[in-house]
């Protein structure tokens, strides 16, 4: 039985979970924290200084690609904690769903 199926509620209170409410609902908060917490990080770390980037020409370049690495592995991260959050709550409301 897959982990994921449990979640569907079927005969009970609440019919269906809709997925794409609950994804969006995952990715959007995560999106959003993961752009404060890379211009948080950034307003107190100089990009160069924490990984260098060689020669002049290419600094801009240089500078963008990190913020962009580092905002989408923040955002990875967030998105992995918000899911793991909604997991455990679509559980809990499965089981005091069915209890009840």
């Amino acid at each position: 039985m897959n982990r994921w199926s449990a979640l569907s509620f079927k005969g009970s209170k609440a019919e269906q979970i809709k997925w794409p409410v609950v994804w969006m609902s995952i990715l959007w908060p995560s999106f959003l924290m993961a752009g404060v917490q890379t211009v948080g990080f950034y307003l107190y770390f100089v990009p160069e200084e924490l990984f260098p980037c060689g020669t002049e020409h290419n600094l801009s370049q240089c500078r963008l690609s990190i913020y962009s690495v580092t905002f989408f592995v923040v955002w990875c991260m967030d998105a992995i904690l918000a899911a793991v959050c909604s997991y455990f709550l679509l559980t809990g409301l499965v089981s005091t769903a069915n209890d009840g």
